[in-house]
């Protein structure tokens, strides 16, 4: 099954996610007990927006495996429960995530988009700054990552009234690097 998960995992890496799921569920079928196939369904499933079957799963694997639940549950769930907007669990999710691993970027990012939906918007910009931080530290940054927090903090400092301070940001940010995308955040947001 090793040889699968690892075919499953290069699918996804090429952003080839409708196979990587297709295989994913054919494995995950066979091997429901198996935690890392359970761990890809799930989160396959919530690239797909399919947050409820993605809780029911990790439910039904961690009801007989608590002891099992590691930072991805507690991510993956995170994400869904805040797709489902059910806020209050979710933060509670990532909280854990952060106990486990707090320079994992992963564990701040989603949190400030709940306290965006929350309008709490100053502990959002705190969240998504912690989550900036451990992005740009990281030896090999994702840049898919750094893209999607940067237009977070971007929302945030609009909601907040910070115009120019959003803009200088967004300024600071395409003279470090050129993205296509953070020149599209500019060019609307200002």
């Amino acid at each position: 099954m090793e040889k699968e998960i690892l075919h499953i995992l290069d699918l996804i890496n090429k952003q080839n996610l409708e196979k990587a799921f297709v295989e994913a569920r054919k494995v995950f079928t066979k091997n429901k007990h198996n935690k890392k196939i359970m761990n890809i369904l799930a989160y396959l499933l919530i690239q797909k927006n399919k947050f409820d079957e993605a809780i029911s799963i990790q439910e039904e694997y961690y009801q007989k495996n608590n002891d099992e639940k590691d930072f991805d549950f507690y991510v993956n769930m995170g994400v869904s429960l805040k797709s489902i907007e059910d806020y209050k669990n979710s933060l509670d999710m990532f909280s854990k995530a952060q106990e486990i691993n707090a320079e994992s970027p992963l564990a701040f990012m989603t949190p400030a988009e709940v306290k965006v939906k929350l309008r709490e918007f100053n502990e959002a910009l705190v969240l998504i700054n912690k989550a900036l931080e451990k992005i740009k530290s990281s030896k090999n940054i994702n840049h898919l990552q750094l893209t999607h927090a940067i237009r977070v903090k971007s929302e945030i400092l609009i909601a907040l009234n910070k115009s120019q301070e959003n803009f200088d940001f967004l300024k600071k940010e395409l003279d470090q690097k050129f993205t296509p995308e953070i020149f599209f955040f500019s060019a609307i947001k200002h």
